[in-house]
């Protein structure tokens, strides 16, 4: 997440790493905020994982990400453990990659949360769009 963070911030894209769990256990991720601090959507993207796609003995591994929702980012906020569903994801990735169509996708469903911490505070004062 450290190094995807710096990453982000090389390109020029609003983001933080933040620390919380996924599926009960301590992790750190990133947020991603395209349209700026304060705007809505922000993007899970969890560079430990991916999203698996498997055909027989052959597993495609692609990017973890989701777009959130509104009510899934308030409740990571807010300390709770938020199901995070990336079947969406992997339905783009199968629009885009036809030659995943029909391979089922492994690990749809985790759950994640966030720290309250300072260094997991959000500022949406800067870069808000009306």
């Amino acid at each position: 997440a450290g190094l995807a963070q710096n990453i982000f911030k090389i390109l020029g894209v609003d983001s933080q790493v933040v620390i919380g769990e996924k599926d009960g256990e301590t992790h750190s991720f990133n947020l991603l905020f395209p349209y700026g601090y304060g705007n809505e959507p922000a993007v899970l993207y969890d560079p430990s994982f991916s999203i698996d796609f498997t055909d027989g003995e052959k597993v495609n591994l692609m990017a973890y990400y989701k777009v959130l929702t509104s009510e899934e980012y308030e409740s990571m906020l807010s300390g709770k453990a938020t199901p995070i569903n990336i079947e969406k994801s992997a339905n783009i990735y199968t629009r885009i990659l036809p030659s995943l169509e029909g391979c089922p996708v492994n690990n749809k469903i985790s759950n994640y949360l966030i720290y309250e911490s300072k260094e997991n505070k959000i500022d949406n004062s800067s870069n808000s769009k009306k």
